[in-house]
């Protein structure tokens, strides 16, 4: 499969088509909110799993993204589409983070 596995208890899948640059700067802001996650529950998971929405031949032109974290109290999720990879990532961390901090 194409998951990309940070730290051991962080999984990405579907970012294997993002260039070098964008993956460098996606990995920076999952690894900071993993830090904030883990500051306030006991991660067992951060998932998260991007898929192609609109494509044309050179690239993608909106993205799916769906963001599971498995804690000791239960579950937080999130999901949406966004034409802007890196406001979709952290518009749903922020929501994922709402959700634990209830």
């Amino acid at each position: 499969m194409d998951d990309v596995e940070l730290g051991g208890n962080i999984t990405l899948s579907g970012f294997k088509d993002l260039d070098p640059s964008q993956m460098v700067v996606v990995k920076k802001m999952v690894g900071n909110y993993a830090r904030e996650f883990s500051q306030k529950v006991n991660v067992h998971l951060l998932h998260l799993r991007i898929k192609p929405v609109h494509r044309t031949e050179k690239e993608v032109k909106k993205h799916e993204l769906h963001i599971r974290l498995d804690h000791d109290d239960g579950q937080a999720v999130a999901e949406g589409t966004d034409f802007n990879l890196f406001v979709l990532i952290d518009d749903l961390m922020k929501k994922v983070l709402h959700q634990i901090e209830k």
